[in-house]
């Protein structure tokens, strides 16, 4: 579906990939790169409805940035952190969601519930890397479950970021904001799917938006 509406070339609504990639169809605002279409993909499970709109596109954008910027974040740190070897109370978190992931791709290949493992793991490392004890063989240790269970499996990590990654800091904040704009006009126009479409899409990838009379802020989970 497109905006909750059955996709279709009568509706002047089909998205090709092509199009996603390029930002070449009148219902988009930008261009995509092909890990972010992926990422969408996977939010949803295969048995399921995707919808395949703009602002699902966005959300998902949004959400391949997070986990780019911990994955990078954990790579830029690793060579500067303390000597020592895997903490023990990190090793069993790290065996839990990796036993999470293997139970999911394991239900009916639920994506859905596997990406939202790696997003744990995006949570777990943005915690460790706050602390300055954090050791280089812990944070080799994350950076190797995300490169197994975000890279080899799902394929939304990768092993290299040039300088202009989609990960780039401060890009999820850009993202976050051009969606809180477009929820805004659309409820100022009364479209309130749309509005409610756009603060749902944000809520599945971590994000929360909080409305005050002045204006709409947001936070992560």
């Amino acid at each position: 579906t497109v905006d909750s509406q059955k996709m279709g070339k009568s509706l002047n609504n089909f998205i090709t990939l092509k199009q996603a990639f390029s930002g070449t169809h009148e219902r988009l605002t930008r261009s995509y790169e092909p890990l972010a279409v992926r990422q969408l993909i996977l939010n949803s499970h295969y048995r399921s409805p995707l919808d395949f709109s703009d602002a699902a596109l966005f959300a998902a954008l949004s959400g391949y940035g997070k986990i780019a910027d911990a994955v990078k974040a954990v790579r830029k740190r690793a060579p500067q952190a303390v000597e020592g070897d895997l903490d023990a109370e990190v090793a069993v978190q790290l065996d839990q969601l990796k036993g999470k992931f293997e139970d999911a791709m394991n239900d009916d290949l639920n994506t859905s519930v596997a990406l939202s493992v790696v997003f744990e793991l995006v949570r777990l490392a943005n915690t460790l890397l706050q602390d300055s004890t954090t050791t280089v063989g812990t944070l080799g240790a994350i950076d190797d479950l995300f490169g197994k269970l975000g890279g080899d499996v799902l394929g939304v990590v990768k092993d290299e970021y040039p300088e202009t990654s989609t990960g780039d800091d401060g890009l999820t904040d850009k993202l976050v904001n051009v969606l809180i704009e477009q929820r805004k006009d659309a409820r100022k126009n009364k479209d309130f799917a749309t509005a409610d479409a756009i603060r749902s899409k944000l809520d599945e990838v971590g994000i929360v938006l909080e409305d005050t009379p002045e204006k709409t802020t947001w936070r992560m989970k």
